[in-house]
């Protein structure tokens, strides 16, 4: 796993937003290799500092369940749905766009229009 996907996880356990992972370009590489970047996807993401629980998406009834997983406006989710696809044969494609379209939606229309159309409040510290 790179350096940078680590620091986007961090930043994103950091932020306390739901995550999900997304492995690309299978159609290059062996099924030995994506074996192996599973095992270190999930050797990360039990980690201490993680304590996600994997949760590889082979199909569609998987897709919804690891949707129905976000629910609410906090931050309660362990389930981690990791999903390997390619761009160029479009596989898995379908189950990515199902996972998304099934995701909740996490705030009412009129909640997000009531926000937009708050002032930003701002906090200045000076040393």
């Amino acid at each position: 796993m790179a350096g940078t996907a680590k620091e986007h996880l961090g930043l994103a356990l950091a932020l306390r937003v739901p995550i999900f992972v997304v492995i690309n370009k299978i159609d290059l590489c062996p099924p030995s290799m994506t074996a192996r970047v599973m095992e270190q996807v999930k050797l990360v993401l039990t980690s201490p500092g993680c304590k996600k629980t994997p949760f590889r998406i082979h199909n569609r009834d998987d897709a919804i369940t690891a949707a129905s997983c976000f629910t609410g406006d906090s931050y309660s989710t362990s389930t981690t749905p990791i999903f390997f696809t390619s761009s160029v044969t479009g596989e898995n494609l379908d189950l990515l766009t199902t996972f998304l379209n099934v995701l909740p939606q996490f705030q009412s229309l009129k909640e997000q229009e009531r926000k937009i159309q708050e002032s930003p409040e701002f906090q200045v510290l000076q040393t």
